[in-house]
């Protein structure tokens, strides 16, 4: 037998099958070869179906970057840094890119290229007990759909008051929706800056803190113990989110936000319907626009009165005693996963689409670059602009930041309506949000596809249904309660499991599949590189091989544990989240890992059933790409095995079996 490893796969069988021996062995390199020849060809037929591969390399990057570049980068980013240290921040946020970010990305790519299937394949063929890692990631990347689309509903509540005309509505007092007795405009408050103070007629000195409230100015101190709130606050509250008291306080629907919702739902579905290719094309509009527009917001957030205050407070008023909190580095891993897409499966479900010989390290690197640089763009943007509301309120920074949601809806759209042409500014940023929000159901309906494959023409009833399921679950969002309900996906329904989820795929690459025959996977993909510099900084460098095994395992293991030592309550307010709360969002973050032990005993039975050896569930299976390489190397008892090991998926319906070993016995004769 050939044992050349240095010899791509596809070459191996040439110069095998044009041996002419009777040795068993040779028929069995015959037999192994038509195999792999033949699971070539379903995974082209997979990319073809699903809407082809991308017409251009850029096509691909910018659909991962669309993946992750989102909504992250412009309302948790701003606010973590904020929290954790300001600019301080940056110092574990970019370790993390260095030591998780990047490594785990290159990694995702790879595995999805090579194989050219989904999750739940890639796992599958490496040992048929790791299913259930594929489907974990699809999960959770389902559960962040749920309360993405939330948010999109609320984005598109804003988009249309913007274009009815309505934007200006949110930023005054005198609508139905407002408390006049606990309601201020930004914009009044330029009125009781100086020594002319509206209604300020007291002999009193004017002090040096007020606020403008029912047509004059009063002393700040007077409302000490009552709680104010904002004029776009109170539009969102009141006449968006409409919240009652707690979590388990639901009421009523919110029927314009599940309206959205559904509107929203049926284009994802669309969109989904389309294929890989047409979301390659459609991505020039959904990510280049969105990096267009916050350059222009940027622009013009750093000439606004009162920017330099608020960068200030992003950029030049560090605190390094942060640094020695565990939280600080959880909350920047955490925010890494959630923003670079990292354990959602997406990453590698949509490079599974590419050419065999795409350089997708390259796209890892750049896919971080432009990750993080929209991270900063779009949080010097944020504080820019703050700095400038706090100036029309004459108050610190510290005073006008707010965290989540309410960044985006609250803060933003008070200081949009205080520029030139304020429809236009709230219209650019709603529209950067709404394109940022799509595309993560997307990885789910493509597992399922791709591990039914007798629903291959029915696409749409797949999309469809995941989609049906999930809006379903969804509509808790859009009740009264909704905004608690949105705070408790938020906090464990994506971070830790994607957290979870990526530790394991590089403990699975690094020790169950073994990082040389990763590394010789990798010199198949994108060639072999001699010289000195690649081999450290190149695509099969020793630091990522090191990485993968030993620092990005131990790294995720420990923040791991870290994440789950967490104060309770939630927030310390037991009368709005409830012990309930917590034990609700501890079983959202778990449940997608019980899928690991089901597919594993569903692997079981079917080895059982097929008087497969069991141990084959713990072995590389005949489908994966490197299975003729790999298993040259064995033992002839572990080889003896692998002879008995399926041939096929085993994942079609009776009669596509049947129909793909009638193609195999052809393939075998003609060989």
């Amino acid at each position: 037998m050939v044992n050349d490893s240095s010899m791509p796969v596809n070459e191996t069988f040439t110069v095998e099958s044009s041996v002419e021996s009777t040795e068993p062995i040779d028929k069995s390199i015959d037999f192994v070869s038509t195999k792999e020849t033949s699971l070539k060809s379903e995974n082209e037929k997979r990319k073809e179906e699903d809407g082809g591969t991308f017409d251009k390399g850029i096509e691909f990057l910018l659909s991962c970057m669309g993946l992750s570049v989102g909504l992250g980068n412009i309302w948790r980013f701003p606010t973590r840094a904020y929290e954790n240290g300001g600019s301080a921040f940056l110092i574990p946020y970019i370790t993390c890119a260095i030591l998780f970010g990047l490594p785990g990305v290159y990694l995702e790519f790879s595995l999805g290229q090579f194989c050219g299937r989904s999750p739940p394949f890639v796992y599958r063929r490496i040992m048929p007990v790791l299913e259930g890692f594929g489907w974990v990631a699809a999960s959770v990347s389902a559960i962040v759909s749920i309360y993405f689309m939330l948010l999109i509903a609320w984005i598109s509540v804003y988009l249309v008051n913007v274009v009815n005309g309505n934007s200006g509505k949110w930023g005054s007092c005198d609508n139905s929706w407002n408390d006049p007795a606990t309601c201020f405009d930004i914009k009044s408050q330029s009125f009781c800056r100086g020594n002319s103070s509206v209604g300020w007629n007291s002999s009193a000195p004017i002090p040096d803190k007020m606020i403008f409230m029912n047509g004059s100015c009063h002393d700040f101190r007077e409302f000490h113990n009552v709680t104010l709130s904002s004029a776009s606050e109170q539009f969102f509250r009141n006449s968006v989110i409409t919240p009652s008291s707690g979590l388990l306080d639901l009421n009523y629907i919110n029927w314009p936000i599940f309206s959205a919702m559904v509107v929203m739902w049926i284009l994802t579905v669309i969109v989904i319907k389309k294929g890989m290719k047409f979301i390659g094309k459609l991505s020039y509009a959904t990510v280049i626009l969105p990096y267009f527009i916050i350059v222009i917001l940027f622009i013009r957030g750093i000439t606004l009165d009162g920017a330099s205050e608020g960068l200030r407070y992003f950029l030049l008023k560090p605190d390094f005693t942060k640094l020695w909190r565990y939280e600080t580095w959880t909350a920047a891993l955490i925010q890494l996963c959630f923003s670079l897409a990292i354990g959602f499966g997406g990453l590698m479900n949509t490079a599974s689409y590419n050419s065999i010989n795409h350089n997708c390290y390259r796209d890892a690197i750049f896919l971080i670059l432009g990750d993080t640089t929209m991270s900063l763009i779009g949080g010097a943007a944020v504080f820019s602009t703050l700095g400038f509301l706090a100036k029309q309120r004459g108050v610190e920074v510290s005073e006008v930041i707010a965290s989540g949601a309410s960044l985006a809806f609250v803060a933003y759209p008070d200081a949009m309506n205080q520029m030139p042409i304020p429809w236009l500014w709230n219209f650019l940023f709603f529209f950067m949000l709404l394109l940022l929000g799509f595309m993560m159901v997307q990885v789910m309906s493509s597992c399922i596809s791709d591990r039914f494959s007798w629903l291959g023409e029915k696409d749409v009833l797949v999309v469809g249904g995941i989609s049906s399921i999930l809006f379903t679950v969804g509509i808790v969002l859009t009740t009264d309660a909704g905004i608690y309900w949105f705070e408790l996906f938020d906090e464990y329904g994506s971070g830790f499991g994607a957290l979870i989820s990526a530790t394991s795929m590089c403990i699975i690459v690094g020790y169950l599949y073994g990082m040389n025959n990763f590394r010789m996977d990798l010199d198949q993909m994108m060639g072999q590189k001699e010289g000195r510099l690649s081999k450290f900084f190149g695509h099969n460098s020793y630091y990522y091989r090191f990485n993968w095994k030993f620092i990005s395992p131990v790294f995720g293991l420990i923040l791991i544990v870290l994440t789950g030592w967490r104060s309770y309550p939630y927030q310390n307010k037991p009368d709005v989240y409830p012990p309930i709360f917590d034990i609700l969002g501890w079983t959202l973050a778990l449940s997608p890992f019980l899928i690991v032990p089901l597919c594993a005993f569903s692997a079981y039975r079917k080895f059982k059933r097929e008087n497969i050896p069991l141990r084959g569930l713990f072995m590389l299976q005949k489908s994966h790409p490197s299975f003729l390489r790999i298993s040259s190397e064995w033992s002839e008892r572990k080889q003896s095995i692998g002879d008995q090991l399926p041939s096929e998926e085993s994942v079609k319906s009776e009669n596509s079996s049947i129909s793909k070993r009638k193609s195999d016995e052809t393939d075998s004769e003609t060989v």
